[in-house]
């Protein structure tokens, strides 16, 4: 994701600014007495002085006379390299200049607006991430799901920020509340050694939640706990994951220093539905996007551009290299869709694209193929017995069972 070169100002009408926020200045903006976070239009309305550098929408924060804006991202920066992070800060500084100038000549209270100073170091968001003994998925984040090891709980929405200027990122979902295990911390492989903050295991996309500096806090603080208990008992931390005994030990004291660690139950969006698991699958895999309202809009009609957007990220998240040698029948079946636009997709046009791509030979219909391959289970031919205009819910549940057949495919490879 893209770093950011945090603003340091003084002098803000912070009155004015918040009129701005009530009105439409730049798409207005939600607020409370010391945060601001909108003004979208930003992203359109600036126009940065450098390539690889963006505006996007204010998080402006006030502390006493002092504001900190949350807002320029700069791309194509290696997190782990110190020549990258020092050419970021040169360029966070240069555009940073512009910004101000910007904001003092366009927005409401920021006219007389001065710079305190340059941060230090960049926010970086996201660069490794260690293989864990249990590597927390974006499906737990979505059932706002408890385990047996949690210590401690999180609630950030899924923010995935934007990767190059052409795109704006993305809000997968927003989680009431879910837990982190121990299990995320303990690394496979490496003994002594226990990961907080945003390189714990944890999925890319569930860390576009998890990545925040309380979670880092509370991971911080078990880490802690953890490392005194194992030298106490003298076990290791993977010895440690996996007895449930001194795991709840590590609770009660996390409990006692006053850390969150009570045990949850919290519903998800469409929970029992029998199309529940086929979601959770495809926001594995970044597939779906339900926004902070979380809706998946799934009684809205399939169209042919949706499922040819799905099924070409399908192809490549879930296959990889090991899908290579259809790339060619792929991208046949994706142009010939996308020349379709907008309409409705029926189930046997559907049928018949998944076949062209993945069936090299056929002695029934598309979609009795798609079954006796076992690309289509059982299950979900029973749910969509007939060839009619699907649903979102639908394609859904088909693309989910492709999945599982490209996963397969690529295991058994």
């Amino acid at each position: 994701m893209a770093v950011t070169l945090m603003l340091h100002l003084k002098n803000v009408d912070w009155d004015q600014v918040k009129k701005a926020a009530k009105s439409d200045v730049f798409g207005g903006a939600n607020l409370n007495h010391t945060v601001m976070w909108g003004f979208t239009k930003l992203h359109d309305e600036y126009t940065p002085l450098q390539e690889g550098t963006r505006l996007r929408g204010l998080n402006l924060a006030r502390v006493d006379d002092e504001y900190f804006i949350n807002a320029l991202q700069i791309f194509g920066i290696d997190g782990l390299n110190d020549h990258s992070k020092q050419a970021a800060i040169a360029a966070g500084k240069k555009e940073t200049l512009h910004v101000l100038k910007y904001l003092q000549e366009n927005f409401p209270g920021f006219e007389k607006a001065e710079l305190v100073s340059f941060p230090e170091e960049l926010y970086v968001r996201e660069t490794r991430h260690i293989w864990a003994e249990y590597q927390l998925p974006m499906s737990d984040i979505w059932q706002n799901r408890d385990h047996w090891d949690s210590i401690g709980i999180a609630s950030y929405p899924v923010d995935v920020q934007a990767q190059t200027p052409h795109d704006y990122g993305y809000v997968i979902s927003a989680p009431k509340q879910y837990a982190i295990p121990f299990r995320s911390l303990v690394p496979k492989d490496i003994d002594g050694l226990l990961v907080v903050g945003r390189s714990a295991g944890y999925s890319s996309l569930a860390a576009g939640s998890a990545r925040i500096v309380p979670t880092g806090m509370v991971t911080g603080e078990a880490a802690g706990t953890a490392a005194a208990l194992a030298l106490q008992q003298d076990v290791t931390f993977r010895e440690m994951s996996k007895d449930k005994k001194l795991i709840a030990t590590l609770r009660e004291q996390l409990d006692k220093q006053g850390a969150y660690i009570d045990s949850f139950s919290v519903d998800y969006p469409y929970q029992g539905e029998w199309y529940d698991e086929a979601i959770q699958t495809l926001i594995n895999y970044g597939l779906v996007v339900g926004g902070y309202d979380n809706d998946l809009k799934v009684d809205s009609k399939a169209t042919k551009i949706k499922f040819a957007k799905m099924f070409k990220e399908s192809m490549i998240r879930a296959g990889g290299e090991s899908t290579a040698d259809k790339k060619d029948k792929l991208e046949i079946v994706i142009n010939k869709v996308y020349s379709t636009g907008d309409e409705a997709i029926t189930r046997d046009e559907l049928a018949q694209y998944l076949s062209d791509v993945l069936i090299d030979e056929s002695t029934g219909t598309s979609w009795e193929s798609l079954i006796e391959k076992e690309i289509v289970t059982e299950k979900v031919a029973k749910k969509v017995k007939d060839n009619k205009q699907l649903k979102l819910k639908e394609m859904y549940a088909i693309m989910a069972d492709v999945i599982h057949y490209i996963e397969k495919e690529r295991s058994s490879k």
